[in-house]
């Protein structure tokens, strides 16, 4: 199955004193597996909901060990519950080398998202 994630959007409100306003949602092609898709949250936000398929690994554990968990080689999306945290993560892990992104707006926006569909 071809997965598809929401990676950014951008929110354009007219000028003038009308409240109409339009959003544009990136969607990103990350393959046909949810492998690489890294739920960063504790065990217990974890365990609560998560996104199909991804898998927990504490940002902890993730961030003192990283070659533990994940490959040089391969491709990550992190998410945490809003995206803030993962993001500085994936900065981190991408300056030791690593190929990581976030999740813009985390689990959060991903139950957001799914919500309007």
């Amino acid at each position: 199955m071809k997965m598809y994630l929401m990676i950014n959007s951008l929110m354009i409100s007219s000028l003038m004193n009308n409240t109409y306003s339009v959003i544009f949602f990136c969607i990103k092609y990350i393959g046909d597996s949810m492998k690489n898709l890294i739920d960063i949250r504790n065990k217990y936000e974890y365990k609560i909901g998560h996104i199909p398929n991804s898998i927990n690994i504490v940002k902890d554990l993730l961030e003192i060990e990283p070659g533990r968990y994940i490959d040089k080689n391969e491709k990550y999306i992190l998410y945490c519950e809003r995206g803030i945290v993962s993001s500085e993560l994936s900065k981190k892990l991408n300056l030791q080398g690593y190929n990581t992104e976030s999740l813009k707006g985390g689990y959060s926006e991903y139950l957001k998202s799914n919500n309007n569909i």
